[in-house]
């Protein structure tokens, strides 16, 4: 059975106790903290220009640009960029279509930490393919995680 899988922006691999994901989660963990900074940042400046100008369209864009970071913010410390997983850290594993088409594994571990791995995107459409799918689904039940499918195939 095959335990290496090509994913979008490098590879995952399943190993004896852990689950090896090498991809570029943290450029991509670094370009979301710049934006939460960046939202509360431009927030923060349009509430203090609101104070010189009187504008009400200004405070409210920015109370709503800060909560917006601040969301942002509290979700990006609740994902996980890890290179390795234990199998027994894993609760379970959804796989769905995300954003512009393209197909995401969520690994969902203990304490509501999250690990997203982009499998297939649209731009880069090699290397995971249906049958690459039906492997996966094999070798998670292999290891007892618990799989939600939630895109539609067609047989």
């Amino acid at each position: 059975m095959k335990t290496e899988f090509a994913i979008a922006f490098g590879k995952m691999t399943f190993l004896d106790t852990c689950i090896e994901i090498i991809d570029n989660a943290q450029r991509g963990k670094r370009n979301y903290l710049f934006l939460n900074f960046s939202y509360i940042l431009i927030g923060t400046l349009l509430i203090l220009r609101f104070l010189k100008v009187d504008h009400q369209f200004l405070l409210w864009l920015g109370i709503l640009l800060i909560i917006q970071g601040i969301y942002s913010f509290v979700n990006f410390l609740r994902q996980n960029s890890n290179k390795q997983i234990s199998y027994g850290l894993v609760e379970k594993a959804i796989i769905k279509k995300g954003s512009l088409n393209s197909l995401l594994a969520v690994f969902v571990i203990k304490k509501s930490f999250k690990r997203r791995v982009v499998m297939l995107n649209s731009a880069k459409s090699k290397g995971f393919d249906k049958n690459s799918l039906e492997e996966l689904k094999m070798i998670l039940k292999e290891k007892n995680i618990t799989t939600e499918i939630k895109i539609k195939t067609d047989n």
